[in-house]
């Protein structure tokens, strides 16, 4: 990485096993526990602490959960500004996927190389995103789809009405 003075800035792109797990496999796949999965479980387990940490239902709130309702506050705005009344529903999901995403992008950017560790962003990598972009696919439709089919129905009694 560092060897004789020089930095390769692609490093930090790669994917490497850790704690020896490169041989650990599940029908023939390589499931080893790599640098990219601890960087997802770190940004769960930060999002899962203020998350609960803003849960105290306070009177009068503190700056933790100040700091949670403001984020609450502006997801739900986001998303009435952009869907309508109809994405409150929606809130809980892109609060998390957005707290997620903004905390890996906030932990790859941490100073670990002043102590010898190398920040890693898994962000940066197309399967983290592609499987979060599939995951919030299917769960929009699975979610709309009754909605949908009512909405629909509802449509097609009113215009299709015999004269």
């Amino acid at each position: 990485m560092a060897e004789s003075g020089k930095i390769d800035p692609m490093h930090q792109f790669a994917i490497e096993p850790l704690f020896g797990t490169d041989q650990l496999s599940l029908g023939g796949f390589n499931i080893a526990f790599t640098n990219s999965a601890l960087y997802m479980v770190l940004a769960a387990v930060v999002l899962w602490i203020f998350v609960i940490g803003g849960m105290k239902r306070e009177l009068v709130p503190g700056r933790w959960q100040m700091a949670v309702e403001y984020m609450t506050g502006f997801i739900k705005n986001l998303l009435i500004a952009n869907v309508g009344e109809g994405g409150k529903k929606y809130i809980p999901y892109v609060f998390s996927l957005f707290m997620f995403i903004l905390l890996a992008n906030l932990l790859g950017l941490l100073p670990l190389g002043l102590v010898g560790l190398h920040p890693f962003t898994f962000t940066s990598h197309f399967t983290a995103t592609g499987v979060l972009a599939i995951m919030s696919f299917s769960i929009v439709l699975i979610v709309a789809s009754p909605s949908m089919a009512s909405t629909s129905s509802r449509f097609s009694s009113r215009t299709a009405r015999p004269r």
